[in-house]
């Protein structure tokens, strides 16, 4: 009997278990021959060689400064497999410590590691670096950012335990609730810029931004303070795409055709002659399209939701946005919610109520400030009168030297004014502590102005012994100082120089 051929289980098969699964070919191989089948080994390793390609492809977008002590590695080190995989198998090809090559690094020690192949994302196009840990046979380290170095993606950290030796095989593993904050956060940019255009207009153009696992920001062009409703609209336009549970799709093209295809490219950004498209389709209809390099979502309704925090001006011409997405986005609201059930309790009604709390408030505050004000001018009246006929008289003209039980330099002025309007001619000299602070008002009417008699002079010296200074017109000056305990002392200066003022 003819021997009959062992079924063979595709190449691009067990390459798809592995990089799809994480599953070994030395286990899918173990797994054929106990089940009868053998593996594609030629095609496993063209399907491999084919990931390394577009690894490289998607590299070129994560390219920064040339680091110098990498150069002499050559040009490219590190394959990039983070869009689709959180965790990958490679090796060590370089350690850097204190920016010079080294061979090894102990536990305690930090140091930039580089690897064949990586899935960490490097901060870039506004998103943070990846964390995450690296471990190999003989160490454990702890990457708490990663960079891109002209080729070479760069794992910043320190060594947690053991050592990290150049040549090792390592295994590089994402902090998965690091890098799906992140993605969660770009995708929510993409959404709020396309929503944003929706409702203000297609001259909004992004113009920087910083994507973290906890938050979103980004810069957008907009002559004025964007309008509350208009925020609205425009996470209420995100939220339904979102509720919609979208997908998120990227692809490599050309730049020309990714622009001339109506895919946006923002000022300041690099780009090569290929370029990464984030586009966001919607019943047939392209709602958002990016050139973007970074992570994403692979449906929208990965997000949760999106909440924006504020809107504020960067410079002339450019707005600010802030928000949240996801648990943060949760977690905000409920904070708010909490903080608004507070004030109830405090106003002494339901949160259904407070702005009709308040707004009796704010009357009756009104209200309170208006009998305020006429108490205090009755207050002023009253003591006017009194310092009227305690006025000491120097030659032809009467002298006021006093200090008030006044609330604010309002009182002062308007004590001063009735004392004016009744003795003629008059100098006076007045004194309050207002809030813990002394206060000093200086007033002459117009003929002893005439003559020479300058309050703004006056007052500078009178305030000068309370620890302060000020000036003004020659009728009439005010100051401030720091010591209230200096404030009778500061009244006899004042009495000492209006008497030489009135007798010069």
């Amino acid at each position: 009997m003819a021997n009959r051929a062992r079924p063979s289980c595709p190449g691009e098969e067990a390459f798809a278990l592995y990089d799809t699964f994480g599953l070994p070919i030395e286990l899918t191989r173990e797994i054929g021959a106990s089940e009868g089948f053998s593996v594609d080994d030629a095609g496993f390793e063209t399907a491999m060689e084919a990931q390394r390609n577009r690894a490289r492809q998607q590299g070129k977008f994560l390219k920064g400064e040339v680091s110098p002590a990498l150069q002499s590695l050559g040009e490219e080190h590190s394959d990039f497999i983070g869009y689709s995989h959180i965790e990958g198998d490679g090796a060590v090809i370089a350690i850097l410590k204190g920016g010079v090559l080294t061979g090894m690094v102990t536990q305690g020690e930090a140091c930039e590691v580089i690897l064949t192949t990586t899935p960490f994302y490097p901060e870039g196009g506004g998103q943070v670096g990846d964390h995450g840990n690296i471990r190999t046979r003989s160490g454990v380290f702890a990457v708490d950012d990663t960079q891109a170095a002209g080729g070479a993606i760069i794992h910043r950290g320190r060594v947690l335990e053991g050592a990290i030796r150049v040549a090792e095989t390592a295994q590089a593993t994402v902090d998965i609730e690091w890098r799906h904050g992140s993605a969660r956060n770009h995708t929510g940019t993409h959404l709020l810029h396309a929503a944003l255009r929706q409702v203000l207009g297609t001259h909004v153009r992004q113009q920087g931004s910083l994507v973290t696992p906890d938050r979103l920001r980004f810069d957008f062009t907009h002559l004025e303070q964007t309008p509350r409703s208009a925020l609205a609209e425009a996470q209420k336009i995100a939220n339904e795409k979102v509720r919609h549970d979208l997908e998120v799709a990227w692809r490599t093209t050309g730049y020309r055709q990714a622009v001339e295809g109506g895919a946006l490219a923002f000022f300041g950004d690099k780009y090569g002659a290929d370029v990464r498209v984030v586009e966001i389709r919607d019943a047939d209809a392209t709602f958002s399209a990016e050139l973007c390099g970074g992570t994403h979502v692979h449906h929208t309704g990965e997000i949760g939701f999106v909440h924006i925090v504020r809107e504020s001006a960067v410079a002339a011409g450019t707005r600010r946005i802030e928000a949240l997405t996801g648990r943060a986005a949760e977690a905000h609201l409920i904070e708010q919610q909490e903080r608004l059930l507070k004030i109830a309790d405090r106003l002494g009604t339901g949160p259904s109520e407070i702005e009709e709390r308040l707004d009796a408030m704010q009357s009756e505050l009104e209200r309170l400030r208006k009998q305020g004000g006429e108490l205090q001018r009755l207050q002023g009246a009253s003591l006017s009168d009194s310092l009227i006929e305690a006025a000491q008289k120097v030659g032809d003209a009467f002298l006021v030297v006093a200090r008030a039980d006044a609330s604010s330099l309002d009182v002062l002025r308007d004590i001063a004014d009735r004392i004016r309007t009744r003795l003629k001619p008059a100098l006076i000299v007045l004194a309050a502590n207002i809030d813990g602070r002394p206060a000093f008002l200086v007033a002459a009417t117009p003929d002893l102005v005439d003559r020479g008699v300058h309050a703004g002079n006056l007052i500078r010296e009178i305030a000068k012994v309370a620890g302060g200074g000020g000036g003004g017109r020659p009728d009439i000056a005010q100051a401030g100082a720091k010591d209230a305990s200096l404030i009778d002392a500061a009244l006899a200066e004042g009495r000492r120089r209006a008497m030489e003022a009135l007798s010069g």
